[in-house]
């Protein structure tokens, strides 16, 4: 009986000890930043800590994930993350990962000096990269064309009332904000994607619910898991997510959701991993009733339900996963094309 209550103490002071110590962001940035400083100087032969760039950018570069005992330093390089180090008892420690994700970093750096990395979509990122995700190539990035394949202009409509009474093709940028641009892109309404002119660019289409339903399962999700939900709710199925949500809350970093988000830009410290180069942002909707939200982003769904609504695919801040059904063609989402 001692014996239990001295190892239970020693391990009780043990796990104190390691949260006490265990370091913060800001002592993750400066290991990283130091590291990084030297192997600059020693592989490149060159200082970036002389013009600042290094010290600029950093800060916004490094994230952590944080285990309470120990913490996880990553790095965002091309839009995703990339484990590098280890922090506990107070100090920081990189692995065998740093140096060739360093480098990779620093010469970013080097040959393009306005590289954001963590504040804006990658500027060499055009709208017909793509990304290959187990069998199917995905455009890597949101669409956000203004015209039609014929050359005709699709309308931006601002005015609440104007959005309401559509009927015809319309873009929006979110907040109707251009500054959203850089990072969100545009919104458009169903009848924009369905138009006879046209805005899939040639050799690509719109996704269909089998398309959103491989792409899950090809990131180690289950169909059983992404249900069809519908844009109004039970009491029922609210509790059903409410349990669903929390259970996700600790399985964070394993799911679908993060795998699918870009690494930066998503409130509140919920970004992804950007594991499939997928590079969701929180792109926010416009609502039938003209109306911004803000926190998750959606993309069109080409399949049409019998009642002429729509479906939607959805990922949310806390990486929770589903298609939306029923949704109104006067809602403003993101488009991604897929490859024929």
């Amino acid at each position: 009986m001692k014996i239990f209550k001295y190892t239970s103490i020693v391990i009780f002071t043990i796990i104190a000890i390691g949260i006490f110590t265990n370091p913060g962001l800001e002592r993750h940035q400066n290991a990283v930043r130091k590291e990084l400083i030297y192997l600059t100087k020693n592989k490149f032969n060159d200082s970036l800590s002389k013009n600042n760039i290094i010290n600029t950018r950093i800060d916004s570069l490094v994230q952590i994930d944080n285990y309470f005992v120990f913490s996880k330093t990553k790095l965002i390089v091309d839009d995703k993350l990339k484990e590098i180090g280890i922090g506990c008892l107070g100090k920081v420690w990189m692995n065998e990962k740093f140096e060739s994700v360093g480098e990779k970093l620093i010469s970013r750096l080097l040959n393009t000096p306005f590289y954001f990395g963590a504040a804006e979509i990658s500027l060499d990122e055009s709208v017909d990269s793509t990304i290959t995700i187990g069998d199917q190539v995905w455009m890597k990035k949101d669409f956000d064309k203004i015209l039609y394949n014929n050359g005709d202009t699709i309308p931006q409509v601002q005015d609440v009332n104007e959005w309401v009474n559509l009927k015809t093709g319309a873009w929006c940028y979110l907040d109707n904000d251009s500054s959203n641009l850089k990072l969100k892109g545009r919104l458009y309404n169903w009848y924009a994607l369905n138009d006879p002119r046209g805005i899939a660019p040639e050799g690509y289409r719109l996704p269909d619910e089998e398309d959103w339903l491989t792409l899950v399962v090809s990131l180690g999700g289950s169909k059983n898991n992404l249900i069809n939900v519908s844009s109004r709710k039970s009491k029922m199925k609210k509790i059903i997510n409410w349990f669903t949500d929390c259970y996700r809350k600790f399985t964070f970093r394993t799911t679908v959701g993060y795998k699918l988000k870009k690494p930066i830009g998503w409130t509140g410290s919920r970004n992804g991993s950007n594991e499939s180069g997928f590079g969701g942002v929180q792109a926010g909707d416009r609502f039938e009733k003209g109306i911004f939200t803000y926190d998750n982003a959606h993309w069109w769904c080409k399949t049409e339900m019998p009642s002429g609504k729509v479906k939607m695919f959805f990922v949310g801040l806390d990486n929770n996963i589903s298609l939306y059904q029923n949704m109104e063609k006067k809602y403003g989402f993101s488009i991604r094309f897929i490859k024929k």
